[in-house]
């Protein structure tokens, strides 16, 4: 892979891969739209923690199995705002759901735990899917296991509530797995 930073760091060479300098460039363009300001102070503080989270996410999400090529993260992009409304859906359909049980004259809610086994390989790509779990009503992410598996929390899980959540978690996974792996 070339780099496209060096620096050289007390006799060693900092290597910053050509993504990390792009994705940068896509988190600060965002910074300053969404901010609207253009104070000397707002892209200065913008600048830094763009560029501190490009160095930080860029190896877990991006940097082990992907080389570098804008069309692929254009593509990833692409499958991350194709997730976003899904993402979207599933947690207001969750949310419906918890609103029905607990509006529900006979509280029909039998909470317990189950182990989710994800097929996605990296670990940013895992917890993505536990952040996914956790966000939406109903089920909370408890652990992870140093071999991927994750410990669920459910609100249902008789009368096949374990399944059902298991296929809902499926999607997830394979909307996260599309912009993460």
């Amino acid at each position: 892979m070339k780099e496209i930073i060096q620096a050289d760091q007390g006799g060693e060479t900092l290597r910053i891969p050509p993504g990390v300098f792009l994705l940068f460039l896509v988190l600060f363009a965002s910074w300053i739209a969404m901010g609207g300001s253009f104070s000397p102070l707002f892209l200065l503080v913008g600048a830094i923690l763009c560029l501190f989270i490009s160095i930080v996410t860029w190896r877990p999400f991006f940097g082990r199995r992907m080389f570098f090529s804008p069309a692929g993260l254009f593509r990833r992009g692409g499958f991350f705002l194709l997730f976003i409304p899904s993402f979207l859906l599933a947690m207001v359909k969750a949310s419906l759901e918890v609103a029905f049980q607990a509006f529900s004259p006979a509280l029909d809610i039998s909470p317990g735990t189950f182990v989710y086994r994800p097929s996605l390989r990296s670990k940013g790509s895992i917890v993505a899917l536990a952040n996914a779990v956790t966000l939406t009503p109903g089920t909370l992410t408890v652990d992870m296991s140093p071999f991927g598996e994750l410990t669920v929390h459910a609100l249902v899980t008789r009368n096949g509530g374990i399944e059902k959540l298991k296929e809902d978690i499926g999607k997830l996974e394979k909307g996260i797995g599309r912009f993460a792996e």
